[in-house]
């Protein structure tokens, strides 16, 4: 299910939302993948996928408020650090099991509530700080 993209998750960096794009689009896979019969063999990999892009996207940010002395980054980073260690968590978690449907969106449900919840907040903060120091 590709998610909707609303104005307000907007951070008016064009390299971050469009970064944000994929990540909701790659969480909305998951979606999909419940209802689907084969979804046993296409999740790992989408997974994997997902875990591999947070990564990349989470250095995209960091660096960027490192080059402008982004006061929070070390707060930022450890907010990046656990999610990241928790999806990878819930990934190992669902390689030892039997996985159902169910779980898969319980995942979905709290991989786009959190994501969401960091565009709209923490992510908010760096880019208003940007703007106000850095006349972007």
């Amino acid at each position: 299910m590709s998610i909707k993209w609303e104005e307000k998750y907007s951070v008016k960096i064009k390299a971050i939302d469009e970064q944000h794009k994929i990540l909701l689009n790659l969480i909305g896979e998951l979606e999909d993948f419940s209802k689907k019969y084969n979804y046993k063999e296409v999740l790992p990999e989408t997974l994997n996928t997902l875990s591999e892009y947070v990564k990349v996207h989470f250095s995209t940010e960091e660096e960027l408020m490192q080059k402008v002395n982004y006061p929070f980054l070390k707060e930022h980073k450890k907010v990046h650090n656990n999610f990241t260690n928790e999806v990878e968590n819930e990934i190992k978690k669902l390689e030892k099991k039997e996985v159902t449907a169910l779980d898969i969106i319980f995942l979905y449900n709290y991989l786009l509530v959190w994501i969401k919840e960091h565009i709209l907040g923490e992510d908010h903060k760096y880019v208003d700080y940007l703007k106000e120091f850095h006349d972007l």
